[in-house]
């Protein structure tokens, strides 16, 4: 399941364990949570946009969902864009996104 489609990392992360959870993995929110050091009732609030994770547990979380580094780093760039308040920033970020995901979706 690849997260370039995707311009939400909360989006991905809940459709990535939804996924999980239909494939008859042995991966659900509980789990995840506790693999990135923090409460399910954190990552509840994280998946319903009210916080964010850290890239450290960003990180952590891509690693749990099996992601390659250059997902990861773009899951990462997803939270940066999020997070970011700078006008110009915000411009760069979106343009790396689209860049990544236009390319990546073509390969």
């Amino acid at each position: 399941m690849t997260p370039y489609i995707y311009q939400n990392y909360r989006l991905y992360i809940r459709a990535a364990i939804e996924n999980a959870k239909r494939s008859g993995a042995d991966l659900n929110y509980s789990r995840l949570a506790k693999s990135i050091g923090v409460q399910k009732s954190y990552l509840s609030q994280v998946l319903a946009g009210k916080c964010h994770l850290n890239s450290d547990q960003l990180f952590k979380a891509a690693m749990t969902l099996k992601l390659t580094t250059d997902e990861c780093e773009f899951l990462v760039l997803l939270l940066e864009l999020e997070k970011t308040s700078i006008v110009e920033r915000r411009e760069l970020l979106q343009g790396k996104r689209d860049e990544l995901s236009k390319h990546r979706q073509a390969s």
